[in-house]
C-alpha cells in the first residue's frame, strides 16, 4: 500500500521541495527513484480515488474498542482451555502447529475474551483448522476484534462459529 506522500507525488499535486520536506517526517519516506520523475496524468476522479485508498486503507483506519465491562466479565467467567493454532503459508500449506494452555472469559453474548498475546495470533485465529479446546469441545472462530484499555491492546474478543441446529 503506497503512502499518502507517494500518491500525492505520483499525481503531481506536490512540488518537489514539498515532497523532499515530507520525506523527512516519519512514514513520509519516498523511494529515491520517485524524486524528479514526471507526474502521471490523472483525472480528478482518479486522484480522489487514489487519495481515498490511502486514507481508508488497511492500517489507516483503526477502531479502538474499549469496553469497561470486559475486564469484569473476564475476571468473573475465567476458565482454562487449550488453543490449537495452525499457521499456513500463502498457498494454504501448514507451516506450523502449536498448542498451548490459555485462560479465557466469555461475554454475555457468548464471545470469548482472550488475553492479547501478539499480532500474529489474532491473524491465525480465523483459520478453519485453529480451535479452542474446552472440555473436549472444539470451538472455532469467525471473527476476532481487539479490545483496548488506553493505548494498550489487552484482549482479543473472538466470536465463535455457530453450527446450524436441527429443529
Amino acid at each position: 500500500m503506497p503512502t499518502m506522500t507517494e500518491v500525492l507525488d505520483k499525481l503531481g499535486v506536490l512540488p518537489e521541495t514539498t515532497v523532499k520536506e515530507l520525506a523527512r517526517w516519519p512514514g513520509g519516506q519516498l523511494p529515491p527513484a520517485t524524486y524528479g520523475e514526471p507526474a502521471a496524468a490523472a483525472s480528478g476522479e482518479e486522484a480522489v480515488a487514489a487519495i481515498r485508498d490511502v486514507i481508508e486503507g488497511e492500517g489507516q483506519v483503526e477502531l479502538r474498542e474499549t469496553d469497561p465491562d470486559l475486564l469484569r466479565r473476564y475476571a468473573t467467567s475465567k476458565r482454562s482451555g487449550k488453543l490449537l493454532l495452525v499457521i499456513k503459508d500463502t498457498r494454504g500449506n501448514e507451516v506450523e502447529r502449536s498448542s498451548f494452555k490459555i485462560e479465557f472469559g466469555q461475554t454475555s453474548l457468548g464471545e470469548y475474551i482472550i488475553p492479547w498475546a501478539s499480532e500474529s495470533i489474532a491473524e491465525y485465529m480465523l483459520d478453519p483448522d485453529t480451535y479452542l479446546l474446552v472440555n473436549s469441545k472444539k470451538i472455532k472462530f469467525i471473527n476476532v476484534r481487539e479490545a483496548y484499555y488506553g493505548p494498550e491492546k489487552v484482549f482479543m474478543v473472538a466470536t465463535p462459529e455457530v453450527k446450524d441446529v436441527d429443529r
